[in-house]
């Protein structure tokens, strides 16, 4: 999926986007590791944003509830979607099924693992393959 993370680019919010294409021209460059970073960066910034919009928890119920939010947000979510793309590229299937859990959490049936089943890229599709075992859903296979 090269350019991937350039297709998530296409609506959101202006940090959202500006964190995307700046992925995408590493991911382009073949700049994981960097790329990487920004979405890291990017994503950390989103959820700062998010907590300081809402009062903070004082109990586990706020806590849970604080914390959906976060894993339920619309940006958060394109920032993970190329963090598991990038993930996949550096051959780190551990983490890309840690993000694609976190991901599961905010919206349950997402996609993007099994949609990388079938691209072009041998490593991708190996790394989903593993994303896909790690997560105990070898029917999406």
């Amino acid at each position: 999926m090269v350019c991937a993370t350039a297709a998530l680019a296409g609506c959101g919010n202006k940090e959202t986007k500006q964190a995307l294409l700046q992925a995408s021209t590493f991911e382009d460059q073949k700049q994981y590791q960097d790329a990487k970073n920004v979405l890291v960066q990017a994503l950390q910034a989103r959820e700062a944003k998010i907590r300081a919009e809402n009062p903070p928890a004082t109990d586990p119920a706020s806590g849970d509830a604080l914390k959906q939010k976060i894993q339920s947000d619309s940006e958060f979510l394109k920032l993970e979607r190329a963090q598991i793309l990038i993930y996949l590229h550096l051959e780190r299937a551990d983490l890309a099924s840690a993000v694609y859990g976190d991901i599961l959490h905010g919206h349950p049936g997402e996609p993007v693992v099994t949609d990388t089943l079938k691209d072009k890229d041998p490593v991708i599709r190996t790394g989903a393959v593993r994303v896909v075992g790690l997560e105990g859903k070898p029917d999406a296979i």
